[in-house]
């Protein structure tokens, strides 16, 4: 009996929710709303309701229409929108600021100001269990010069539990407003205790301020995919122990400040989002605070300048900063190794090593000496033609420039291999001028040219039919094929010239009437012998640059002048490019 009277009085002490909310539709509410003499429109302790007879304008329809004008600024405490009902075209000229209200569906909408949700207790309906799949949603909106957008939920250590959800998808966010405290933002979504943040497909602008995503408390989930952002700087933080976490496909162009402590091997983390931006916030809040006395750098803290200053100076030069950078992308480079994604870990790698060889370069100017100018030039030699070591396709290309380059200075220079040069091209004006002048044709004048070899192959034939009974029949049976296989290419290409001859004799006997179609066929067949004889000299030069690049030692180099002492610096080249290749390349191999 006690025990009963005990829970009865437990229960009479416990306080009951309350039951005075005030309850109105949508339409009853932008009624007071413009109905209200004040400048600022402040309701608490409400419910919103949806009234199909008064609200359709509130409807869940995308429907196209003439947005609502809202020049009151908007505070909204402790109050519960019933149901899904997503608002659509309001144009909020004055802030809006919603206090542990919600939940709220907010589209193709405007705000010209400041735009804030803050969440530090339970709402109503949360406290009864009924926490829904969708709690904040912003899609297609329009923040045009606003001062701060602002997702905030309970601070650290607060008792109460906030268990909502934001998505904020499709919008755009335009602001020149300046930010004078480094530690605000023009966007900014914090908080703690969230079940999922989804920032999806937005457009954020804000050229003289900052970016601040802070899903610290996202106990969950956290999505940062396909955004524009460009901003002076963009803040990343999150839980250390978030279930599932996304970036990727963004386009940022702004540094990004990243407070990570842990990367689980699910999270996708798109490198390219990072890189040649990633800045360690720690060490750059300690450059920060080392600077506070300064008043003009106290002033200015937020400024692309000081950002500049600690990226481009400070991190170089300062021991503990460098450190603190590199250690910052070895923890993303261990992370993309151990989840097998080589080139974004190649990518990493060599942020680090560029990092380094900025410092190198500082410490030869602090401290010149012949090692620390070697140590860093070796860099700079990797950088480009290897990318330290990860690129061994780099070492090859740049291989193929090294031959190309040579090969054109050794066009221009004779060499023993090179039979096509300037003679033969000057032999060919002869032949076309011998064939345009004389009444043969110009198989005839072939055969003249080739007249030594004809010759000389008339020659071995007769000492062979002279000689035919005077040794084994197998000589002579085998020396015909011989002289027949000497004589063929003769043959065919005279045949061939024959065939296609169709001047039919002296070029000044030629009836003018047909002269120009005869003129053309002549110089078109005399610009293809010349295309050739051009071809097989630059081809000569090709195969005596890769012959020299990758095997200086074969003998005499058959070249002669200024070119024969650069095919000794170009052998030296390619043994370097060479051994770099495969370097890289077994380096890659073991990895």
């Amino acid at each position: 009996m006690r025990k009963l009277i005990f829970a009865l009085l437990l229960i009479a002490s416990y306080p009951c929710p309350a039951q005075d909310r005030e309850e109105m539709s949508f339409s009853r509410l932008f009624e007071k709303i413009e109905q209200s003499k004040d400048s600022v429109f402040k309701l608490s302790h409400a419910k919103i309701t949806f009234d199909p007879l008064t609200d359709q304008r509130f409807s869940n329809s995308d429907e196209v229409r003439d947005s609502v004008f809202i020049y009151k600024a908007i505070e909204l405490e402790d109050v519960i929108l019933e149901g899904r009902t997503r608002i659509t075209y309001i144009s909020f000229k004055r802030p809006v600021s919603l206090i542990e209200s919600g939940p709220f569906e907010i589209s193709n909408s405007s705000f010209a100001q400041e735009f804030s949700i803050s969440n530090s207790q339970n709402f109503e309906s949360y406290e009864k269990g009924k926490i829904g799949a969708l709690d904040y949603l912003f899609s297609k909106n329009n923040f045009h010069n606003t001062v701060e957008i602002k997702f905030s939920g309970k601070e650290q250590g607060s008792p109460s539990y906030n268990a909502y959800q934001i998505y904020f998808e499709n919008n755009t966010v335009k602001s020149d407003i300046k930010k004078t405290d480094f530690n605000e933002g023009i966007v900014e979504i914090w908080g703690y205790d969230i079940t999922q943040v989804s920032i999806r497909n937005n457009s954020i602008k804000a050229q003289n301020g900052g970016v601040f995503i802070n899903v610290s408390g996202a106990s969950n989930n956290a999505f940062i995919v396909n955004n524009t952002i460009n901003s002076e700087r963009l803040f990343l933080y999150k839980d250390d122990e978030m279930g599932e976490f996304e970036l990727r496909e963004n386009e940022i162009e702004s540094p990004v400040f990243i407070g990570f402590d842990q990367l689980l091997p699910n999270y996708i983390i798109d490198w390219k989002d990072l890189e040649n931006k990633l800045i360690s916030s720690t060490r750059y809040f300690i450059f920060h605070y080392d600077n506070y006395s300064d008043t003009i750098f106290r002033s200015n803290i937020h400024s692309e300048e000081f950002v500049n200053r600690y990226r481009n100076t400070h991190r170089i030069e300062n021991e503990y900063s460098f450190n603190s950078e590199t250690a910052l992308l070895g923890f993303f480079r261990d992370h993309y190794i151990s989840n097998h994604n080589r080139t974004s870990a190649n990518g990493v790698f060599v942020a680090i090593k560029n990092l380094e060889t900025e410092r190198l370069a500082y410490l030869y100017r602090e401290n010149p000496s012949f090692k620390a100018f070697f140590t860093w030039k070796v860099n700079q030699f990797l950088k480009i033609f290897s990318a330290y070591g990860t690129e061994p396709a780099r070492a090859i290309i740049f291989s193929v420039y090294v031959i190309l380059a040579f090969a054109l200075i050794y066009l221009f220079f004779p060499n023993h291999w090179d039979s096509h040069g300037k003679e033969r091209i000057k032999h060919r004006f002869l032949f076309f001028y011998k064939y345009l002048s004389l009444n043969k044709g110009i198989h005839d004048v072939y055969l003249e040219d080739q007249r030594e070899e004809i010759e000389n192959n008339q020659k071995f034939l007769k000492v062979l039919m002279a000689h035919k009974e005077e040794a084994p029949k197998f000589f002579f049976l085998a020396a015909m094929p011989l002289y027949g296989w000497t004589m063929s290419g003769t043959r065919l290409y005279s045949n061939l010239l024959k065939r296609i001859d169709f001047l039919k004799g002296a070029w000044k006997e030629t009836d003018k009437k047909v002269r120009p179609l005869k003129s053309l066929l002549v110089v078109l067949i005399f610009v293809i012998a010349i295309c050739y004889d051009l071809f097989i000299k630059i081809l000569n030069a090709i195969m005596l640059s890769i012959n020299t690049f990758t095997t200086l030692g074969f003998g005499e180099i058959p070249i002669k002048g200024l070119p024969r002492y650069l095919a000794i610096i170009q052998g030296f080249i390619g043994w370097f490019m060479l051994t770099i290749f495969s370097v890289s390349l077994i380096s890659q191999l073991l990895n």
